[in-house]
């Protein structure tokens, strides 16, 4: 294996164990394309400031892939793997029917650590949460200061179960773009005490459960406190939303849905969305604002 190779092999196994992402380039098909220099089994390392390891070849096309696995690194929810397709001029496109004749193909493949979802609330949601994020591949840390709801017996799943107040125990995490963190706690106060400590440090999503008006009242205090209203906006075009709702059959979470735009997405405006799901009626959506 050559020098280049190796490196690349070395940095994304860092990724995989918690350093920044990746995305690496490989030319599967060069079309039309020889001419141009890029190699057929070419591999490129990119990361997300846009610097690179490796080569495909130079010139237009391969700083069209560039262009295009960064794209891939900021993209939410992530897409693990896209087919590039690529002409003489650099003209990207990641779309089989928008590609031409004569492209050559290259396969971005993003490398990262699993996601880490952090769930704030060790109650009966939380543990629905964290079964269901588990089962979906994703590092689990809960929360909760009660030693009673805090515990590995409770939370065999989890890699991390902090029996400690919100605040301190968010604090000393790490909270980065794969950090997708749910506050479910027994109270309000406690909630808005642990968006204070998440608000604005790169989580991929800080979803919050509340009524509509307690939703509104939290995101207020953290505004009049100074907060950046980037930060509090919620995201209208995307609903990749935690949706909980009490079946009938008990409490359950029943659709974990993280990812999006790193934006602040409470649950504020999502009853319609669960009046449209099979299966859910007017009491049981209106006991979803108060659960946790």
């Amino acid at each position: 294996m050559s020098d280049v190779r190796t490196q690349i092999v070395e940095i994304i196994e860092e990724a995989l164990s918690g350093g920044e992402a990746v995305a690496v380039a490989t030319v599967i098909d060069l079309g039309e394309q020889g001419d141009q220099g890029i190699l057929l089994g070419g591999k490129m390392l990119v990361r997300k400031d846009g610097s690179t390891v490796g080569s495909i070849g130079g010139g237009a096309i391969e700083e069209a892939v560039r262009e295009s696995a960064v794209g891939a690194l900021e993209e939410r929810p992530r897409l693990e793997a896209q087919t590039v397709h690529v002409a003489t001029e650099g003209d990207a496109v990641s779309r089989r029917s928008q590609a031409r004749p004569g492209d050559a193909r290259v396969m971005v493949e993003v490398h990262e650590a699993p996601g880490q979802l952090v769930v704030v609330g060790g109650g009966h949601v939380g543990l629905a949460l964290a079964t269901m994020g588990h089962m979906l591949g994703f590092r689990i840390i809960v929360i909760d200061d009660r030693e009673e709801f805090a515990n590995e017996e409770r939370f065999p799943m989890a890699e991390q179960v902090i029996a400690e107040e919100p605040a301190p125990a968010l604090d000393a995490l790490d909270i980065n773009d794969s950090t997708y963190a749910v506050l479910v706690s027994r109270g309000h106060t406690l909630d808005e005490e642990g968006l204070r400590h998440l608000v604005g440090r790169g989580a991929a999503y800080v979803g919050m459960i509340g009524s509509r008006r307690r939703t509104g009242t939290v995101l207020q205090h953290l505004a009049d406190d100074g907060f950046a209203l980037a930060d509090l906006e919620g995201s209208d075009d995307q609903r990749s939303e935690v949706r909980i709702a009490n079946h009938e059959r008990g409490n359950e979470a029943v659709d974990l849905r993280l990812g999006a735009k790193p934006r602040l997405l409470v649950s504020d405006g999502y009853v319609d969305a669960l009046e449209r799901e099979k299966g859910f009626h007017d009491a049981e959506i209106k006991r979803l604002w108060y659960v946790g």
